[in-house]
C-alpha cells in the first residue's frame, strides 16, 4: 500500500488588482458624495469667502437655501447625510485595509499595486484630516443644523 502525501493547503490571503480596485472605488465615491452633498451646496449658496459664523451652527435655516429649492434636493441631501456617516468609516476603515492590502502585496514583490495602495492610504489619511479640520467640522454642523 502506498501513502499519498496531502499538500498543504495555501490559506494565506493574497490580495490584487480587484481588492485595490475595490477599495479605489469606495474612496472615490465617497470623496464624489462629500463633494456633492456637503461642499456643492456650501459654495452653490455662497458661503465661500464668508466667515464661518454667518453660515454655521444655524445662522442661514437650511429649508430656504439650495438645494432645498431645487429640484435635485433629495439627491444632494441624501449624498450629505451619508457622506457624514460614509467619510469617517472609509477614512479609517479604508485606510487601515488599503495599509494591509499594500502591506500584503509589497511582500508579493507588486510594486506598482504597492504604490497604488499606498496612494490610498494617503487619500485616506487626507480625507479624515480634512474631514476633522475645523472647515470640515463646520460644514458637518451646517449639514446637521
Amino acid at each position: 500500500m502506498t501513502t499519498v502525501e496531502q499538500q498543504p493547503v495555501d490559506t494565506a490571503w493574497r490580495p490584487g488588482v480587484p481588492e485595490v480596485a475595490l477599495l479605489g472605488g469606495l474612496v472615490v465615491g465617497t470623496i464624489a458624495m462629500y463633494a456633492f452633498g456637503q461642499l456643492l451646496p456650501w459654495w452653490q449658496n455662497g458661503f465661500v469667502g464668508q466667515p464661518r459664523d454667518s453660515w454655521s451652527l444655524g445662522a442661514q435655516d437650511p429649508k430656504d437655501i439650495w438645494p432645498q429649492t431645487a429640484p435635485l434636493a433629495g439627491w444632494v441631501a441624501a449624498a450629505g447625510w451619508l457622506s457624514l456617516l460614509a467619510v469617517p468609516l472609509v477614512a479609517f476603515g479604508g485606510g487601515l485595509m488599503a495599509a494591509a492590502v499594500a502591506l500584503n502585496v509589497a511582500r508579493q514583490g507588486r510594486r506598482r499595486l504597492t504604490t497604488v495602495a499606498w496612494v490610498l492610504v494617503a487619500v485616506c489619511a487626507a480625507l479624515a484630516a480634512f474631514h476633522f479640520s475645523p472647515l470640515g467640522q463646520a460644514l458637518t454642523s451646517w449639514r446637521m443644523d
